[in-house]
Parts: C-alpha cells; structure tokens; sequence
C-alpha cells in the first residue's frame, strides 16, 4: 500500500476518534442560562398516586419579561431580569363544584447569579399581594452544573402581606446533580441531567426532581415533587409542552481543538514528505 495513502487513513481514524470520544467519555456541562425577553415554557400540571393512577389538574406558562431596578437585601439597586409565572389549576369550591383557580407570581431575578430577589404572588382568591423579599438572592440550581455538583443554600425570606405585616424566616436547601437521562414530553425527547433538590434540609424525606435540558435553558424539561411516605404518596408534578429559549451559555464539547490538530498532523505529515522527497531527489 502507498505510504500516503496509508497516512490519509490513519487521519481520517484518528479524526473519526477525535470527534466521537468525547461523547463517551466526558459529561456535558451547562452553563449559566442566559434569560432573553419573549422566552416562555407551558407546562402541564398534575399528580401520581403511588398505583400510577395519573390526573391532570392544570396548566402553568412561564414568560420572560424585560429587566428593571430593584433593591435588594443590602439596600444596594441592582438590575433584575423579571419573570411571571401564570399557574391555572381546577379546584372544587366550597360549594363542591370545581372551579379554575389562577394565581401569578412575579419574580425578580438577580442577573450575575439567576438568584430570586424578591418575589410578588396575587391572585382572584388572595386577599392582597404577598410579597417575599430574599436576603440573598435565592436559588434551586449551582451553575454550571454537570454530574456530581453539589450545594448549599442559606438565606432569610421575609414575607410581607397586604397588611404591611412581615415575617422573616431562614431558608435552608441543597442539591445534587445526580446523573444523565433522557426524557420525553410532548415538546419533545431531550437528554437532561437530573438535579435532586431538598428545599428543607430538615426534612430530607421531601424532594424535588429536576431535569434540565440544555436545549429548555433556565426553565426544566420536568419537575416532581415528592413529599415523603410519612406525608402521602401523592407525586406533583409539571411537564414541558412546548416552550422557546433564546441563546444561552452551553460548552458540552466543541471541535476546535480537534480541527486545529487534525491540521497541525497533516502540516506534519506535508513537511515530513517534503524532506523525504528532496533526500531520494
């Protein structure tokens, strides 16, 4: 076989190599989450019971807005980004007959961490609003988050009602991302990474499971909640329907490098061969 073209092979192996590798033998990263005004995701809301039985009790959007001007827990303005969450879910009324019960909350985003400043709940059965202030910013997600990340979160909440009345109370949570998986909803099939999240470190009997999706950005695939066999058996749980993400910070694997030294043995080889040929010549 001709010298060259065995070299031609040897390239295109290594390249093929280059190029796949990482795929097995590296986990993706996701970067911090870029929020970008008109992004939103639609989620279906319902439960489990422990026997499968599945029932459907609503609907949930989450909109991205434009930023502002907000104080934070140090006094200090700072840029939020603002986002409204707009949840629907069928109640029965006292009455016994079942109603459509809305309720939307406004959140105010810190922009350096995607940690909640301040957050504003209201709705038809809400006597006023119930604002809950943040010190500091709270949040459910360490990034970048990959395999094996783990964290903690303390922060105080305070709680003020529509009677001026406040109530402060400490916030105490953590978190793991446990591994990758795949999951499918009708907005699609999505390779995620799991995050299991205890928002009361007091009681690691209750849980979250989150599944982010570079492709979904700051908002999951799905979330459960689960509360403990001492509680009741009863899943909660939201799935993505349909969403749109703007451009957001992701580096699972990218082929730079590969092509700069699939380059660099080629220029290698060219020279190599150049030499040879003037010392046969």
């Amino acid at each position: 076989m001709n010298i060259g073209r065995t070299y031609v092979i040897i390239l295109c192996s290594s390249l093929v190599f280059l190029f796949m590798a990482p795929s097995f033998l590296a986990t993706f990263t996701m970067e911090q989450p870029i929020l970008t005004e008109g992004d939103f995701w639609t989620y279906e809301l319902g439960t489990i019971e422990s026997d499968g039985t599945k029932t459907v009790a609503g609907e949930e959007r989450i909109e991205v807005g434009g930023t502002t001007t907000i104080t934070d827990g140090h006094g200090q303005q700072v840029s939020a980004r603002i986002v409204t969450e707009t949840r629907e879910v069928r109640v029965e009324s006292d009455q016994g007959e079942e109603k459509l019960s809305t309720v939307t909350t406004t959140y105010y985003y810190d922009e350096s961490s995607l940690g909640i400043i301040e957050q504003v709940t209201e709705g038809p059965d809400m006597t006023g609003e119930l604002i809950g202030s943040f010190n500091p910013p709270y949040w459910t997600v360490e990034w970048p988050l990959s395999v094996g990340n783990e964290w903690t979160v303390n922060s105080n909440n305070t709680w003020t009602i529509y009677t001026g009345e406040r109530n402060s109370q400490p916030v105490n949570s953590s978190g793991i991302c446990r591994n990758e998986t795949e999951i499918t909803t009708p907005a699609g099939t999505f390779s995620c990474l799991e995050v299991q999240s205890w928002p009361q470190r007091q009681d690691m009997d209750k849980y979250d499971l989150l599944y982010f999706s570079q492709e979904t950005g700051f908002q999951p695939v799905r979330n459960e909640k689960h509360y403990g066999a001492n509680a009741y058996s009863t899943v909660v749980y939201m799935e993505l329907q349909e969403f749109h993400c703007g451009e957001y910070g992701t580096s699972p694997h990218t082929p730079g490098f590969e092509i700069l030294l699939a380059f660099g043995i080629l220029l290698g080889f060219l020279v190599w061969r150049k030499k040879r040929e003037q010392k046969n010549g």
